[in-house]
């Protein structure tokens, strides 16, 4: 069945997709800039990922069989925009609860850029983040509409996307390879204000 064309839906499926959106925008940013940026911050999110199947796996409920069980009734609920994709080899985390790896890449994507922000005080990323945060709340909205997860599911994914991009970034900006690689924290040497010695500058006193 397709989708009705109105403000809404398309919304909604932005916010569906927005992963997708998301990951591309920020590699081809980082190859057209020629750094390593995205490819950094893809790894990180790898790791997060990894680790938030780990969870997820870990939190399941487990039959006799030592297996996790699907939750029936949650699956029927589901709607049509839970997922788009299906992958052949994540098939095994699909009846599976806690935590929501959508929620979990949001608040991964949100908090790895704006710990840029807390560094720089040109804040010159604040209209990037600001959109980021824009879809995570939609697609929270949109999941929650769909049934796609809980409350509680949404949440344990916001806890653990945080701290995995808080200490990833961490070991990034302090460790290796250091502030360069990272979002917002390096201000480039040819975007540097110069004063030209020949020219006469004129500066003007305001008072409070």
């Amino acid at each position: 069945m397709a989708i009705s064309l109105d403000p809404k839906n398309l919304i909604f499926f932005l916010a569906a997709i927005s992963p997708i959106i998301i990951i591309s925008f920020i590699v081809l940013n980082s190859l057209s800039n020629g750094n390593m940026k995205g490819i950094i911050y893809l790894f990180c999110l790898l790791i997060s990922v990894s680790v938030g199947l780990l969870a997820k796996k870990t939190m399941c409920a487990k039959g006799k069989d030592g297996k996790c069980m699907s939750n029936e009734s949650k699956l029927f609920a589901k709607g049509p925009l839970c997922s788009i994709f299906q992958s052949p080899w994540l098939n095994e985390f699909d009846n599976m609860s806690a935590p929501s790896m959508r929620a979990l890449f949001h608040m991964f994507t949100f908090t790895y850029f704006a710990m840029g922000l807390t560094v720089n005080p040109i804040k010159e990323g604040m209209i990037f983040c600001s959109f980021l945060l824009f879809l995570m709340i939609i697609d929270l909205e949109l999941r929650r509409r769909q049934k796609c997860d809980t409350i509680i599911d949404s949440v344990y994914g916001y806890i653990l996307g945080f701290l995995s991009a808080f200490f990833l970034w961490g070991a990034v900006y302090f460790g290796f390879p250091g502030p360069k690689y990272t979002y917002y924290t390096h201000i480039d040497s040819g975007k540097k204000c110069r004063l030209n010695n020949d020219e006469i500058v004129q500066w003007k006193c305001t008072y409070d």
